[in-house]
């Protein structure tokens, strides 16, 4: 902490242009407020920021939320994410949000209308419970990947309905990848689709009624619609199976939630992938 201080004494921070800072917050979010203040200016391009362990609120500085050069932006925090009344990211391209949990719709909405040049959106195990609707909309953005593992996030499993499931409408006309892992907390719909790599792995907790819903230009492509099996397919299909022993690849596959890659990233495919019909 006091190694800290004196290098934020120490150094000329007017024009820092990358920030880096993992630390165990406690109970000195005030002395970590100073150092978001002091280290966060007007020029910096790169800023991450892992921070664990909050008691109690930490303050970002307001020109962090409209600051210019900004191009890459990762934070992760398991806390309430509070958000100025002005956001506007000109610059920023990637922006990683991890365990965060968004306070209202209002703010949460101004921060996606607030990247206009967002290119890459990764949300791992953050708390959408206090948005009922928000609308992703970049016209660059290209990429998005979604985790959602219920047992990483702060939901009270017990009281999860469909009143506290956020509806998320993506609009990106540039939009190319498409990934979603998780538990199916939230419900996600396509205004327009360009898609051309798309992964879905959902892992459903039969012991709490909880269901995702994916939707492409008005029509549910998850979960997919049963297959329909006509008498005699289905008896040929029973005698087969009773006939040769499965396959390694006719196995049920894990239930587990695939864990996020270095930094945030996905996962490699698998077989449980569905891919998503245009």
């Amino acid at each position: 902490m006091h190694f800290v201080a004196r290098l934020l004494v120490a150094c000329n921070c007017s024009s820092l242009e990358k920030f880096s800072l993992t630390c165990n917050v406690d109970k000195d979010a005030s002395r970590v407020n100073e150092w978001l203040y002091g280290f966060i200016n007007p020029k910096i391009q790169e800023l991450c920021l892992r921070l664990y362990g909050i008691e109690e609120p930490l303050v970002f500085p307001d020109q962090l939320f409209t600051c210019a050069t900004l191009t890459n932006f990762e934070l992760d925090m398991q806390h309430v994410f509070n958000l100025p009344s002005s956001v506007h990211f000109r610059c920023l391209r990637t922006l990683t949000l991890s365990n965060i949990i968004f306070p209202d719709s209002s703010s949460t909405q101004q921060l996606f209308c607030g990247c206009p040049a967002l290119e890459d959106l990764s949300l791992i195990n953050c708390n959408l419970k206090n948005v009922r609707a928000v609308c992703i909309c970049s016209p660059m953005l290209r990429r998005i990947y979604i985790l959602e593992n219920k047992d990483d996030m702060l939901y009270d499993i017990g009281l999860l309905s469909d009143t506290i499931r956020c509806k998320v409408l993506i609009d990106g006309t540039n939009l190319k990848s498409f990934t979603y892992h998780g538990n199916g907390m939230n419900d996600f719909f396509f205004s327009y689709s360009t898609v051309i790599d798309a992964s879905i792995q959902v892992n459903y907790d039969y012991d709490v009624c909880v269901w995702t819903t994916v939707v492409i230009d008005g029509a549910i492509v998850y979960p997919p619609a049963p297959e329909v099996v006509s008498e005699s397919d289905l008896k040929t299909r029973g005698q087969r199976i009773i006939e040769s022993p499965p396959h390694s690849k006719d196995a049920s596959g894990s239930s587990s939630v695939p864990p996020a890659g270095p930094g945030g990233a996905p996962p490699g495919g698998g077989d449980s992938s569905t891919p998503i019909k245009k």
